[in-house]
C-alpha cells in the first residue's frame, strides 16, 4: 500500500487540515440552534402546523447529533486537533451526545478485527437482511431507541465487547470524565427548561433524537459500509454526489475504504486520498487486492445503494434458504 504515495513527505501531506473539523462541527451546532429556535417561535407565535415543525425539528436535531458522532469519530482517531489531550474534543463531540472517548477502544477493535466475530459491530453488518420485510424490520428496530439504550449501558459498564485493550486509555480522570459528561447534559437540560419551561423538551428534543434517528442513521451507514447480500462483509467506499452522501456521510465518512486503509488521515484529506487511490489502481500493473479482496467502490449514494438492495430482495425470506 505504500506505493500509493510517492514518498514519506507525500504521505505526510495527507495529515493536515484537522481544524476544518471544528468548522463543520460549529455548523452542526448552528443547525441545532436554528432548529430549536424555529420550534420555539412556532409555539410563541402560535404558528399553524406547529406539530409539523416539531416533527421536522426532531429529525433534523437527530441528524445533527448523529453527525456529531462522526465528529467524535475524528477525535477517536486523534484527528480533531487532539493528539495530546482529549478534553476539548470530548467537550465538543462526545459529552453532548452522551458519550466519552472511552469509545476509542471499542472502535479500534472494529478496525483491528473487522470481518471477524471479535469485531464488536460484526453482527450489525454481517447478518444481511434476506427479505424486504427483514430490511424494514431492521430500520424499525434501530429506530426504536432500544439498541441505543443497550449500547449506552454497555459502554458505561465496560461489558465484554470492550474489555480487551486495543489502545491504552487516555481519558481524563475517571471521575472528572463522568462529572463533565453529567455537567454538559445538565447545561443542555437547563437550556431547554429555561427556553420552554418544560422538562420534557430535553427528553423529546435531545435524548430521543440521538437514541432513535441517530442510532438508525449510524446502523444504516454501517450496513452500507460493510454489509453485502453476496458475502458476509466488505469494506466499501461510496463515491457519489457529495450532497446526497452528506446525509449519512458527514465528515466524508463515505470514503470508508480509504479510511480503513489509512485511519490516521483526517477527514479533510479523504477525498484527495480517494482520488490518489483511484489513480494508483488505474496505473497498477499487478493484481491489486487491498483488504484481502474485500475492498469495494460503489459509484452512487448511500440512499441509492439502499434502494438497489431493497428492490432486489424478495418480500419474504425464501424458505429454502
Amino acid at each position: 500500500m505504500a506505493n500509493i504515495f510517492k514518498d514519506r513527505e507525500h504521505f505526510k501531506s495527507f495529515h493536515v487540515g484537522e481544524f476544518y473539523s471544528y468548522i463543520v462541527t460549529a455548523g452542526l451546532y448552528l443547525t441545532i440552534f436554528m432548529t430549536i429556535s424555529v420550534i420555539y417561535y412556532s409555539e410563541v407565535l402560535n404558528a399553524p402546523y406547529t406539530f409539523a415543525f416539531k416533527i421536522m425539528g426532531f429529525i433534523i436535531i437527530g441528524w445533527a447529533q448523529y453527525s456529531l458522532g462522526n465528529a467524535m469519530h475524528e477525535a477517536v482517531h486523534f484527528n480533531f486537533a487532539n493528539k495530546k489531550k482529549d478534553f476539548l474534543a470530548s467537550l465538543f463531540t462526545a459529552y453532548p451526545i452522551g458519550f466519552n472517548l472511552n469509545y476509542r477502544n471499542f472502535h479500534f477493535k472494529h478496525h483491528k478485527y473487522v470481518g471477524t466475530e471479535n469485531d464488536p459491530e460484526y453482527e450489525l453488518y454481517s447478518q444481511f437482511p434476506k427479505s424486504k420485510l427483514q430490511f424494514l424490520n431492521r430500520f424499525l428496530w434501530f429506530g426504536s431507541g432500544l439498541p441505543a439504550l443497550i449500547q449506552f449501558l454497555n459502554m458505561q459498564f465496560n461489558n465484554k465487547t470492550t474489555n480487551t485493550i486495543i489502545v491504552k486509555p487516555r481519558r481524563i480522570n475517571l471521575i472528572l470524565d463522568a462529572l463533565m459528561l453529567f455537567l454538559v447534559q445538565a447545561v443542555i437540560f437547563l437550556c431547554f427548561y429555561l427556553l420552554f419551561n418544560n422538562v420534557f423538551y430535553y427528553l423529546f428534543f435531545w435524548l430521543l433524537p440521538i437514541a432513535t434517528i441517530g442510532k438508525l442513521l449510524s446502523s444504516t451507514r454501517l450496513l452500507c459500509e460493510h454489509g453485502s447480500p453476496k458475502c458476509d462483509w466488505v469494506i466499501r467506499t461510496i463515491h457519489g454526489s457529495r450532497i446526497m452522501n452528506y446525509i449519512l456521510g458527514a465528515f466524508d465518512f463515505n470514503y470508508h475504504g480509504e479510511h480503513h486503509l489509512f485511519p490516521t488521515v483526517p477527514q479533510s484529506q479523504l477525498k484527495r486520498l480517494h482520488k490518489t487511490h483511484l489513480h494508483y489502481i488505474s496505473k497498477s500493473k499487478k493484481q491489486y487486492n487491498p483488504l484481502n479482496g474485500r475492498f469495494e467502490i460503489y459509484k452512487g449514494s448511500y440512499l441509492g445503494l439502499l434502494f438497489i438492495w431493497f428492490k432486489e430482495l424478495p418480500f419474504l425470506e425464501n424458505s429454502k434458504n
